[in-house]
């Protein structure tokens, strides 16, 4: 079976156009049979490198967290600037006010992070190198951010499920790294 000689993907020999990249496939003598040979045969890329399992898991898993980290984001946000607008209540509003623009902040920062996340995960299903950077750097970052959370008994047990999902993430990249291109 041939290659497409502009995306290296296969083809086969009765295609008139690569399924992939649209080529007419007849300008390189392949989708055609022919009773004489050309006399240079193309130069045709080689197959695409695979992507390791162990990428496709961390390239979905943050997609999946970085999905439900934007909605915990916009509530948080929401959350944040119902509190920060009651600053005029008697008694409580300073506190209140101060801890929903705390909670404002950690929310649109939050949110930064969680497209950073799609941005891995998309960089990752391509298999570039660039999303194992940047998804160990976003891991790194949500564990700093998750030690103080799994302190607090409410939130302890998101803490530490988010720790735990970051180190997989790490090890998923680490196993798949030299599956990474650059």
């Amino acid at each position: 079976m041939p290659y497409c000689p502009n995306c290296g993907v296969w083809v086969d020999e009765t295609d008139r156009y690569c399924w992939n990249c649209g080529i007419r496939l007849e300008d390189y003598g392949i989708g055609v049979r022919r009773s004489w040979q050309p006399s240079r045969i193309p130069s045709v890329a080689p197959p695409p490198r695979e992507r390791p399992t162990s990428i496709t898991v961390a390239s979905i898993l943050f997609y999946i967290f970085g999905i439900l980290s934007i909605v915990g984001s916009l509530i948080a946000i929401g959350v944040g600037a119902v509190g920060a607008a009651f600053g005029g209540m008697p008694i409580f509003g300073p506190a209140i006010s101060f801890a929903g623009a705390i909670i404002l902040i950690l929310g649109l920062v939050s949110l930064i992070i969680s497209v950073l996340c799609i941005v891995a995960g998309y960089w990752l299903w391509r298999g570039l190198r660039k999303g194992g950077v940047l998804g160990i750097i976003i891991c790194i970052l949500d564990i700093i951010m998750s030690i103080p959370f799994s302190a607090i008994p409410v939130f302890g047990a998101i803490g530490v499920i988010s720790i735990l999902i970051d180190i997989v993430l790490v090890i998923l990249i680490a196993i798949g790294w030299s599956g990474l291109s650059d």
